[in-house]
């Protein structure tokens, strides 16, 4: 009647017949955290194979003392109290400039789902809690009608990203040794053959990388295909208010970096920057030339970054317009890059090696970390037609939906 289930399939290749696994879900879940000291086999006591295991069992959990529990222990281990806040995660608060458009503001993923959204209540402050949200994501900030139609942003400011709940984990208590007695344990019964030096206490500190650095890495890895040098360069910081640059992309080059369109002798145009030097201008990794410098018509606010990378008083410009523009399409979010979230869990890779197993040449011939049954309770999987070829040693550990663990060794 097992069902729905969570399994953890390894799959190897052996020479020989037999293969003894020491310890399985059963063993590590049922047994071996209730055990003080050394288990050699936990997973002997729940192979059926074993026509005496229950007895070993009974002699193994003899060596144990005795137990006792108080009415008031056992139903406060049925109901534990809680320890630390439940609501952790991110919190994202910002401003809101004039005017305010709508009452209602949304936080809205990259895929355009609602995540969340506040009522400002005539206010100008905001704040988006308990967020569960990766580092370099990119969040999107928009008014809602009533009609939950998205409206188009104006004037956000952005506050840093910062924690809304910070667990307090109690520090659990050692039921089986004490610090002292680990230490001692160690020095007279030496542990591990003495082949280990026990080594003294020392401090460790860190140093927290900063808000620019990462700015920095997200820019390069974002670029980096359309610019490969693109680490030489630094970036622009644009004006709050674009509409005192005209808002244009070439008005901002003059007044803030000094950078002039010029004609030479009516045959070429060509920027020059403070009247001395050249200046080289890219748009989205595409040089302007000559017959496209007169008629750029690029407005700040469909403008990702502008960077620059100065070369002996020359200057080489790298413009990158939004996903909106490129597509021609009007821009109706603020965007927000997440650069303190949660860090990304990394793919993981196992590699296929041998290792030996008392005396068994054992190849591992693939994992299946996490395959979900239907509702039968079935599952497939695919595994390469050269490993077929062979006899299979199949290690299926698991659980249910209800709990019930799953444990099973088979050879085919």
């Amino acid at each position: 009647k097992i069902k729905n289930g969570n399994l953890s399939i390894s799959v190897l290749k052996i020479n020989n017949k037999e293969f003894v696994v020491n310890q399985d879900i059963k063993s590590a879940f049922l047994l071996s955290p209730y055990v003080k000291g050394f288990i050699e086999k936990p997973s002997y006591y729940f192979n059926s194979k074993n026509s005496n295991r229950l007895e070993r069992l009974d002699l193994l959990l003899l060596t144990q003392g005795w137990s006792r529990y108080s009415l008031e222990e056992m139903i406060n281990n049925l109901n534990p109290r809680a320890t630390y806040n439940f609501e952790v995660g991110f919190e994202l608060s910002g401003k809101i400039n004039p005017p305010i458009l709508f009452n209602e503001l949304a936080l809205i993923s990259n895929k355009n789902i609602i995540i969340d959204k506040v009522f400002l209540n005539g206010k100008k402050d905001f704040q988006f809690k308990n967020l569960l949200i990766y580092k370099q994501d990119t969040l999107k900030i928009s008014f809602l009608k009533q009609s939950n139609e998205i409206s188009k942003t104006e004037g956000f400011v952005i506050n840093p990203l910062k924690k809304s709940a910070i667990p307090n984990f109690e520090k659990p208590e050692n039921n089986f040794f004490s610090e002292e007695e680990i230490v001692r344990n160690y020095e007279y019964n030496n542990w591990l053959e003495g082949t280990s030096t026990l080594l003294k206490e020392v401090s460790v500190s860190g140093k927290k990388k900063s808000e620019s650095f990462n700015r920095r890495r997200f820019l390069v890895e974002k670029h980096v295909n359309i610019v490969p040098d693109i680490g030489k360069y630094y970036e622009l910081e644009k004006p709050e208010n674009p509409k005192s640059w005209n808002d244009q992309l070439m008005s901002f080059l003059k007044f803030d970096q000094g950078v002039e369109l010029k004609n030479y002798q009516g045959v070429e145009n060509y920027l020059q920057v403070f009247g001395k030097y050249d200046a080289l201008l890219f748009i989205d990794g595409v040089e302007m030339g000559s017959s496209y410098l007169p008629g750029i018509d690029l407005s700040l606010e469909d403008i990702e970054e502008i960077m620059v990378q100065p070369i002996r008083g020359s200057r080489i410009y790298q413009v990158f317009t939004t996903e909106k523009y490129k597509a021609n399409k009007t821009d109706l979010f603020d965007y927000h890059i997440v650069l303190n979230g949660y860090d990304k869990s990394k793919k993981y890779y196992t590699p296929l090696y041998y290792f030996n197993n008392n005396d068994l040449d054992v190849i591992e011939v693939d994992w299946k970390p996490n395959i979900l049954t239907n509702d039968e309770g079935e599952a497939a999987f695919k595994l390469s037609k050269n490993a077929l070829k062979d006899k299979l040693f199949f290690s299926i550990q698991g659980f249910t939906d209800n709990g019930l663990l799953i444990s099973d060794l088979i050879v085919k």
